[in-house]
C-alpha cells in the first residue's frame, strides 16, 4: 500500500509536469519515443570504436542478446503480471502519447531495453557507458512524464534490463 501511494506521488510529480510548456512536452515525448532509437544506433557505432575484432564480435553477441533478452523478459512479466498504465487508472494523468490500453505497464519495454543497451556498453566502455546510462535514465524519465508508465514500472525496468546485460555479458565474456 504505501509503495503504491510513493508511486502514484512520484508519478504525479513527474507526470504534473507537463501540459505546462511547450517545449519540455517536445522534449518528454522525444525522450519518451525517440531517444532509444539514437541510443540503439550510439551502441552501433561505438562498435567501430573497439580496438580488435574478437572484442567486435563479443560486444555486438552482447548487445544483441541483451537487447533482445530484455524485451523478452518484459513481454513474459507482463503478460503475467498485467498492470494498467496510468492514464487507465489514474484520474488526472496526461497523456501526451499515444499507446493502447490494452498493453501492460509493468515493467516497462522501453526501459529495459534502453538500460540492456547502456550496461552493455558500460561493460566493453565506462566513458561511453556512463553517457548511456544518462540517456537510459533519460528515456526512463521520459515514459513517466508523458503518461504511459509509474516510476515503479520504468525502475524495475532499469534493474531488469541491467541484470539481463550483466547475465548475457558474463555468459558470452
Amino acid at each position: 500500500m504505501f509503495l503504491r501511494k510513493l508511486d502514484h506521488k512520484l508519478f504525479n510529480l513527474v507526470n504534473g509536469l507537463s501540459k505546462q510548456w511547450r517545449w519540455l512536452d517536445y522534449c518528454g515525448i522525444f525522450c519518451a519515443v525517440y531517444l532509444i532509437w539514437f541510443m540503439a544506433v550510439a551502441a552501433l557505432v561505438f562498435f567501430w570504436h573497439l580496438p580488435t575484432q574478437i572484442n567486435r564480435f563479443r560486444y555486438l553477441f552482447t548487445l544483441f542478446a541483451s537487447t533482445v533478452g530484455a524485451y523478452a523478459l518484459s513481454a513474459i512479466i507482463g503478460f503475467g503480471y498485467g498492470r494498467a498504465r496510468p492514464f487507465v487508472d489514474l484520474e488526472g494523468a496526461r497523456q501526451l502519447i499515444t499507446t493502447s490500453f490494452f498493453h501492460k505497464s509493468f515493467p516497462s519495454s522501453h526501459s529495459m531495453v534502453a538500460f540492456a543497451l547502456a550496461f552493455t556498453t558500460l561493460w566493453f566502455n565506462r566513458p561511453w557507458g556512463i553517457v548511456m546510462l544518462i540517456l537510459a535514465a533519460l528515456v526512463a524519465w521520459g515514459r513517466v512524464f508523458v503518461g504511459v508508465h509509474y516510476p515503479i514500472d520504468v525502475a524495475a525496468g532499469a534493474i531488469l534490463g541491467g541484470a539481463v546485460s550483466y547475465v548475457m555479458y558474463r555468459i558470452i565474456m
